[in-house]
C-alpha cells in the first residue's frame, strides 16, 4: 500500500498542481522503485519560481502521502541521484544557485553541481533546507486536502498494477469535480 500511496500522491499532485501532463502511474518495480509516474512537463522551458516550486513540491507528494497516510515516511523518497528528494534538492539548489531565483542572481554552476557544495555552504544549505521543509508542508497539504483522491487512485493502483492518465484524471474528477475541471483547464 506504501507504494501505491507514494505513486498516486506524485501523479494527483502533478495533475493539481498543473506542472505536468500524467500519462502513466504504475506500481512495477524496477531496479530504484517499487513504481513510477510518466509525464510530459506542463512547465515548459523556461519555468519561473513558482513553477519550479510547484514540480519540487509534486516531486515531495509522495514522502507527503506516506507521513499523512501512513504516520512516517519511508527511505523510498531518498537514496541515490535519482531520487525524489535528490531531484528536489537540486531544483531548490538550483533556485538559489543556478537560476537567479531565489536570494541573489549569482551563478554558481548546473543545479546539480550547486547541490553538491551543500555539505560545505551553510548559509545555502540552510536556504535550501528551509525551502524543502516549506514545499514539504505544502506536499502534506495538498495530500491531506485530497486525500479521498489520492486513495483512489491508490487503490485503482493497488488492482490494477497500471493506470493511463486519462483514467487518472477520470478518478480526479469524480472525486473533486471543481478542482478536477480547473487542473484540467490549465493543460
Amino acid at each position: 500500500m506504501r507504494s501505491a500511496l507514494h505513486e498516486a500522491a506524485h501523479a494527483v499532485g502533478a495533475e493539481v498542481l498543473r506542472i505536468a501532463h500524467v500519462e502513466q502511474v504504475d506500481l512495477i518495480l524496477r531496479e530504484t522503485a517499487a513504481g513510477g509516474t510518466s509525464m510530459r512537463s506542463r512547465l515548459g522551458p523556461l519555468p519561473t519560481r513558482d513553477g519550479l516550486e510547484r514540480m519540487v513540491t509534486s516531486l515531495l507528494c509522495g514522502r507527503a502521502a506516506e507521513t499523512v497516510f501512513l504516520g512516517e515516511a519511508s527511505a523510498g523518497s531518498g537514496g541515490d541521484a535519482t531520487s525524489d528528494l535528490a531531484r528536489a534538492t537540486a531544483f531548490v539548489a538550483g533556485i538559489h544557485g543556478s537560476f537567479g531565483l531565489g536570494g541573489g542572481i549569482i551563478y554558481r554552476g548546473p543545479m546539480e553541481a550547486v547541490a553538491h557544495t551543500l555539505a560545505a555552504d551553510h548559509a545555502l544549505r540552510a536556504a535550501v533546507e528551509a525551502d524543502l521543509a516549506r514545499l514539504q508542508g505544502e506536499a502534506e497539504r495538498l495530500v491531506s486536502e485530497y486525500q479521498d483522491v489520492v486513495q483512489a487512485v491508490a487503490e485503482a493502483l493497488l488492482e490494477r498494477r497500471v493506470l493511463g492518465g486519462d483514467a487518472l484524471r477520470r478518478l480526479i474528477a469524480e472525486a473533486r469535480p471543481g478542482r478536477a475541471r480547473q487542473a484540467e483547464d490549465g493543460r
